[in-house]
């Protein structure tokens, strides 16, 4: 899957070109091509795993990033409701882990309409993932980490923000792999 998606991204910018300046479109552009390419629902998958017989959620950043984009969001945003849904009626909570290796502040401002989106579309469904919610755990964290969360905070629910953790890059890769195992 990862090799396909890199020889997909490799085709895009040999054809485009590669932006220095103002990539935020062209990103966009090749996460739609990435997308149109290969099935959505194993990018689905590969990017939002529930952990096997417990409540948690594993998003893996490095796979969203691919293709992720405006076209994606409503497919993207229907499988993750979905998945919190199940876990909730399952387990009666539900445990949010996001490995977000390689973001930067940039990408935080690239998916912020996503962010919105599934946070108003938690209200529209009366999800009330929120109080289901026992902890959002945030592995390798830049170091901008503070200024990234700070452009999203905001748009968190009051009650998600104190369930919160940072993790830095040191201490990552040894937590997600004791979550998995």
């Amino acid at each position: 899957m990862e090799e396909r998606i890199q020889e997909i991204q490799t085709q895009f910018y040999s054809t485009s070109g590669k932006n220095t300046f103002f990539k935020r479109a062209q990103k966009m552009e090749c996460a739609q091509a990435v997308a149109a390419e290969l099935t959505p629902q194993i990018l689905l998958e590969n990017t939002f795993k529930v952990i096997p017989n417990t409540n948690r959620i594993f998003v893996n950043y490095p796979m969203f990033k691919t293709f992720m984009c405006p076209e994606t969001y409503r497919l993207s945003i229907d499988y993750i409701l979905k998945m919190g849904n199940t876990l909730v009626s399952t387990y009666g909570s539900l445990e949010v882990h996001i490995d977000v290796q390689s973001f930067t502040p940039t990408a935080a401002e690239r998916y912020r309409d996503f962010v919105i989106q599934i946070c108003k579309e938690c209200e529209i469904r009366n999800t009330n993932f929120s109080s289901f919610l026992t902890k959002m755990n945030i592995y390798n964290c830049p170091a901008l980490a503070e200024h990234v969360s700070r452009m999203i905070w905001g748009i968190l629910p009051v009650e998600t923000r104190e369930k919160v953790k940072l993790f830095k890059k040191d201490v990552s890769p040894e937590l997600i792999a004791e979550l998995f195992a």
